[in-house]
């Protein structure tokens, strides 16, 4: 859908003409002042492709009811040259009132501006045509319509606006035939991306919402989309090997890359800046697409917040690291706090002297354990 932001005191009024514009593939979202609609179009300029204009319209919120002027139409058309630097906006006066669209308007002659008649069909159909027409020469749009499905996931239900900007900004600079060059900048976008959809996972309750808020939480929520998050028992897969395998290879790579962490293992910005090629970012950016289309129809898919909840149980007690120090013949082990490690154990992880293992200990006997399972 092409996304037009429309300037009309009457917009309300005028649903059948809504209707009609959503089956030409426009959708419309008005506003009857130039105050509230300028505020929206400051902060969500990116959302929007086209202007429609009323010819007299409020000025400002709440203003009484017959007091329209050309005054709302003045501030918007000067608002639009503001943000040229940002963003081109096409614009397009529909008016019903005689002094726009019969006689001859001084201001649209100013602005170099035609004005389409409300009250003529012929006029709605060429004005549909030429918003159409325009729209083909704007390189954002068309960016756009070539990602509607992936860009979807940005909606304000979903992760936003703010990622929005930062999703668009990363498809345009995949689809530049330029060598990219702020591999660090383009790593954090993604990083916030994560963040942001780890954000919504814990908001119905996928992630737990006690992760979501500890230190160190992006890693831990990818701990825990894995399966491997030693303070909680499964009764179900959270998501598919090859997704949450996926999460954690991204993770480290841009978790480095934009210097999220003092400890650089992989020094992936010095890489990108001395290769002499950029596919490996564009590959990262890639794997963050194929990402987001997956995640957008599992969260669409898993809105029940309590069905969630019974996929996942915190565990009572806390889970510590320890270190085999010892193997008996008889397979009993002993971890370096002491700790008896049962035959059973020792089997079933083929433990060894020297490997990690997480465990909770029996409550009413400490050098016994309850649970046990591999560190990471």
């Amino acid at each position: 859908m092409i996304k037009v932001i429309w300037f009309d005191d009457q917009y309300k009024d005028l649903e059948q003409f809504k209707i009609r514009a959503e089956n030409q593939g426009f959708d419309l979202e008005g506003y009857e002042s130039a105050e509230e609609g300028i505020k929206v179009l400051e902060k969500k300029y990116q959302a929007f492709d086209l202007i429609l204009l009323d010819g007299l319209f409020y000025k400002n919120k709440g203003q009484e009811k017959g007091t329209v002027s050309v005054e709302g139409i003045g501030n918007v058309i000067r608002k639009i040259h503001e943000l040229r630097t940002k963003k081109i906006f096409p614009y397009f006066v529909l008016s019903g009132q005689d002094k726009f669209t019969k006689e001859e308007n001084t201001f649209l002659k100013a602005n170099s501006a035609r004005c389409y008649d409300k009250k003529n069909p012929a006029d709605l159909v060429k004005l549909f045509k030429d918003m159409k027409e325009e729209v083909k020469t704007l390189p954002d749009v068309q960016i756009k319509f070539r990602h509607a499905e992936l860009l979807e996931i940005c909606s304000d239900d979903l992760l936003g606006f703010d990622n929005y900007l930062r999703l668009f900004g990363l498809i345009k600079q995949i689809e530049e035939n330029t060598k990219i060059e702020e591999g660090e900048k383009m790593l954090t976008e993604i990083r916030k991306i994560i963040e942001g959809l780890f954000e919504n996972l814990g908001k119905l309750q996928i992630i737990p919402n006690e992760i979501i808020i500890e230190k160190g939480w992006v890693n831990k929520s990818s701990l825990f989309l894995a399966g491997k998050h030693n303070g909680y028992d499964y009764t179900d897969e959270i998501v598919p090997a090859i997704i949450s395998y996926n999460i954690h290879k991204l993770l480290d790579i841009i978790q480095d890359g934009s210097h999220a962490y003092s400890d650089l293992k992989f020094n992936v910005d010095s890489y990108i800046k001395n290769s002499k090629s950029d596919y490996f970012f564009r590959s990262c950016v890639y794997l963050l697409f194929d990402l987001l289309l997956w995640f957008k129809e599992f969260i669409i898919e898993n809105q029940d917040i309590e069905m969630n909840k019974n996929r996942w149980n915190l565990i009572d007690g806390e889970w510590i690291t320890e270190e085999v120090t010892r193997i008996a013949d008889n397979n009993y082990g002993t971890l370096k706090d002491g700790t008896t490690i049962l035959p059973t154990f020792v089997l079933e992880y083929e433990l060894k002297i020297g490997d990690k293992v997480d465990i909770i200990k029996k409550k009413n006997n400490k050098t016994h354990i309850d649970k046990i399972r591999r560190s990471i």
